[in-house]
């Protein structure tokens, strides 16, 4: 996890709620491209159900 990030998550005190986090400096393409989406899904044991994105954009 990048530092910034995780210094947000312990500030807000949720950092135990994510086993992993995944922003746009781990992957090669930016969004919509799913390649965030897909490297969540590739983690250990993880279920497509259990992965939630969060974004920052504009929804208009």
């Amino acid at each position: 996890m990048h530092p910034w990030f995780n210094a947000v998550l312990e500030r807000v005190q949720v950092k135990h709620w994510f086993k992993t986090v995944i922003t746009g400096e781990d992957v090669e393409r930016p969004k919509p491209d799913p390649e965030r989406v897909l490297l969540a899904l590739q983690g250990p044991s993880l279920s497509r159900w259990l992965v939630r994105q969060t974004d920052s954009a504009d929804l208009g």
